[in-house]
């Protein structure tokens, strides 16, 4: 709770072809912080068939993480884990992981 009342928002950048299709921002406060990746526009991502927005559908787009927020995530809504790439001090990671197996990601960085 305290980490979405005190802490720091850090917006992430979204790279790649359905970069405006995303949503995702870190919230950190000392040593934690969580991930959140919420998907936007979704019936244009599958011309209005009901598919839920997951895995490959969103190709090359990637989240650009802030500063200082790499190393591992476990997604506390589907227990996923996933591996924050490092490029530089700052972590990517591809959307279709994020969303590999729901379409939103709540994760905690550690």
């Amino acid at each position: 709770e305290i980490l979405f009342r005190a802490g720091e928002y850090l917006p992430v950048a979204v790279a790649g072809p359905l970069a405006g299709h995303v949503c995702a921002f870190v919230r950190r406060y000392e040593e934690s912080a969580v991930l959140v990746v919420i998907p936007l526009f979704t019936a244009l991502l599958s011309d209005g068939a009901m598919q839920p927005p997951v895995g490959e559908l969103w190709r090359n787009t990637t989240l650009v993480l802030p500063a200082g927020i790499t190393g591992q995530a476990e997604n506390l809504l589907t227990g996923d884990r996933v591996a924050l790439a490092k490029a530089g001090n700052k972590g990517t990671l591809p959307v279709a992981q994020a969303l590999g197996n729901w379409p939103v990601g709540f994760f905690e960085v550690t």
